[in-house]
């Protein structure tokens, strides 16, 4: 069996480009003409990132690899690479990562409470040893069994800060973060890798209407929780992937009125981010929900 991997290419989904397809050729020969390709897969729809042929190399031959990345407003070729057996191989793109651009160090957030609905990723900024500027950074979040949540997530807005608003992942469950920075210069760094757990926040039930009118304002009320000190209310105006925040209040006790002029943004999506404070201080959420307001 021989795996190929395409982890490394990058597509610039920022200008409109969708990965549709990949081609695939493993071969004897670096020109990968038709005469030396043992195996490929052209066109392939279903398997975009990687693909497995059902193919013992023979000892002593060297065998060389290539993909074709097949997106709706062109074609990325990576570069021939060779094949070392009994690796799996990772197909780079046409400029190899070189040393000169470290591992980046994953700062944020707190990975003992990491919300399942929202949060935030915080890196250092690039360390390059030449001259090239910080251009776009790259993420991944998958289950520990390899399953992909975000296969591969391209920002050049949010170079070392990025919120997670539009990710849904599972209560209680261990995921790991990949984060990866590129250079102007077409260089690209190593994956910092973090395990976390997302929050169990299932104890929060939020019994509110969560369609709000903007000249009334909100009444937040929760079902009531064995053994409850205080719950904190937070409310952000969502927009473009990015939420700002408008509110933050501590209350002890399972309601609190938000007034309208806090919703007085321009947007009309909005965040609730709930989290309770039990009596042994132990701390469940913080549980988002979306607010959606009208007049």
């Amino acid at each position: 069996m021989v795996t190929l991997y395409i982890p490394n290419v990058h597509i610039p989904t920022e200008l409109g480009w969708v990965h549709e397809a990949t081609s695939y050729y493993l071969g004897t020969d670096p020109s990968l003409d038709r005469a030396s390709i043992v195996k490929k897969s052209e066109n392939n729809t279903t398997k975009l990132r990687s693909i497995t042929f059902d193919y013992d190399p023979i000892p002593d031959i060297t065998y060389y690899h290539k993909a074709l990345v097949i997106c709706n407003k062109g074609i990325i070729e990576t570069n021939v690479n060779v094949l070392h057996v009994d690796d799996k191989i990772s197909i780079t793109k046409k400029n190899p990562i070189p040393s000169a651009v470290m591992t980046p160090t994953i700062t944020l957030p707190n990975f003992e409470s990491v919300s399942n609905s929202m949060f935030t990723v915080g890196t250092s900024d690039i360390n390059t040893t030449s001259n090239a500027k910080h251009e776009y950074s790259s993420y991944i979040i998958e289950k520990l069994n390899g399953e992909a949540v975000i296969s591969m997530l391209y920002d050049n807005d949010n170079l070392t800060e990025r919120l997670f608003d539009d990710v849904i992942l599972e209560e209680n469950t261990p995921y790991v973060l990949k984060v990866a920075h590129h250079a102007s210069s077409g260089d690209m760094s190593p994956f910092a890798v973090q395990p976390f757990t997302t929050k169990d926040t299932r104890l929060i039930n939020l019994t509110t209407n969560l369609d709000v009118d903007k000249e009334l304002g909100m009444n937040v009320i929760i079902s009531p929780i064995t053994n409850f000190k205080h719950m904190r209310v937070q409310l952000y105006a969502a927009g473009l992937g990015n939420a700002k925040k408008v509110y933050d209040y501590t209350v002890y006790s399972l309601t609190k009125v938000i007034d309208p002029q806090y919703f007085s943004s321009d947007t009309n999506k909005f965040i609730l981010a709930l989290t309770v404070t039990l009596t042994d201080n132990k701390v469940i959420g913080p549980k988002h929900y979306e607010i959606t307001t009208i007049n």
